[in-house]
């Protein structure tokens, strides 16, 4: 594995390190801003549950779309350039969102804002991995925790500027301000084209080998564990544990804080006890809260499981993105398109198929389907292999 004609200086690394960091959290603020959002545009634009459901679908299918150009994009012009781009990109479309007039402009604008959101997700996973390898050690949950920090503070702090009866597209300005001097005050700091992770056949644009593949999947079973927590959770917990609508969000943001704990101490964890080690009990944790969460009968039990979930899985999609981008013989940015594609996939559509099967049967035994591929997962582990340089 070589790296570029230039090996970057250690300060250099650690501007980027903090740059990237600053992207990750903006990644995060740029893509749950748009959740307070979603009620106004209903009322505003008057749409029905259906027409609304398909629009948000807009959105995914812009990211999917928008991947495997990326990937392109990164392997010619550097991660540094196209992430800068995307990051703005994204950010310019939250304001405009609020104002949307009409249901066909929040449709194109929710597309093309799931384009800068999917060119971002990939280019900056590219630049993560760069980063880790130059630094010589496992940083890339610290990123993530980033991005998850980021998600949690977006939702926040619209909701807490439209508590101050800011108007809606006031809100969206600020936070787009915000994010905008963040990522105008870190771009420059990032690691140029010449020191992303390259292959000795750098100028090859091989296919996906079968590694990749299998990496992509252990991605889709962990987007598909998280999109399954964050559309069904609450359902869940009205439907089997009786509780009250106005705090089933509770499920979800037990899992989500569990997620931030595990990736602020991924790092620390991974250097100390491997790889292989951490994706096994992080995938048979998630497993067990996820059977936890279906199976016991009363108490507040089913809260632990949430806990479980999120800490188990908080680390092993930045592990995956960390192996696939050290794949020998084929692009970094080929394999991380393939790899954050399937992973996306599984946020997309997973759900849908959550409740194609719990129709059919029940929801209990819908997830615990999920729950019996993340303990697939753990049994798996011994197959992740980090190629060192």
């Amino acid at each position: 594995m070589e790296t570029g004609s230039l090996k970057p200086k250690e300060n250099e690394v650690v501007r980027a390190r903090v740059a990237t960091s600053f992207i990750f959290l903006v990644s995060g603020l740029g893509y749950s801003s748009w959740a307070p959002m979603v009620p106004y545009a209903k009322a505003n634009l008057e749409l029905s549950e259906a027409s609304l459901g398909l629009i948000l679908l807009i959105f995914g299918i812009g990211g999917l779309v928008a991947m495997p150009m990326t990937g392109w994009a990164v392997h010619r012009f550097g991660s540094a350039l196209i992430t800068t781009l995307a990051s703005l990109s994204m950010i310019v479309f939250i304001p405009l969102l609020a104002i949307a007039p009409t249901w066909e402009v929040l449709a194109l604008l929710l597309f093309a804002f799931g384009v800068a959101d999917g060119a971002l997700n990939v280019s900056m996973n590219a630049q993560s991995v760069a980063v880790e390898s130059h630094a010589g050690k496992p940083i890339l949950s610290s990123f993530h925790c980033l991005f998850s920090l980021g998600g949690l503070l977006g939702a926040g702090i619209m909701s807490l500027l439209l508590k101050q009866e800011m108007t809606l597209f006031a809100s969206a300005l600020c936070l787009f301000l915000t994010m905008a001097a963040i990522v105008l005050c870190n771009c420059r700091n990032l690691l140029p084209a010449r020191a992303d992770i390259q292959t000795k056949e750098s100028h090859t644009f091989s296919l996906p080998s079968g590694r990749v593949l299998f990496y992509g999947t252990v991605c889709f079973i962990l987007f598909l564990a998280e999109g399954s927590m964050l559309d069904w959770g609450a359902v869940f917990l009205c439907s089997a544990h009786q509780y009250d609508p106005s705090i089933a969000g509770i499920g979800y943001a037990t899992f989500s804080v569990a997620m931030a704990i595990g990736r602020l101490t991924g790092d620390r964890l991974i250097s100390k006890f491997g790889r292989v080690m951490i994706v096994q009990s992080g995938g048979l944790f998630a497993a067990s809260g996820l059977f936890l969460l279906v199976t016991c009968p009363t108490g507040y039990l089913e809260l632990v499981g949430f806990f479980l979930i999120g800490l188990g899985a908080s680390n092993i999609v930045p592990i995956i993105f960390g192996a696939t981008g050290k794949l020998p013989n084929i692009s970094p940015s080929v394999a991380l398109t393939c790899v954050i594609t399937m992973g996306y996939t599984g946020m997309l559509l997973g759900p849908a198929f959550i409740g194609w099967i719990a129709e059919v049967t029940t929801l209990s035994f819908a997830l615990g389907c999920v729950a019996t591929l993340l303990f697939a997962v753990g049994l798996t582990a011994s197959k992740i292999r980090v190629q060192t340089q």
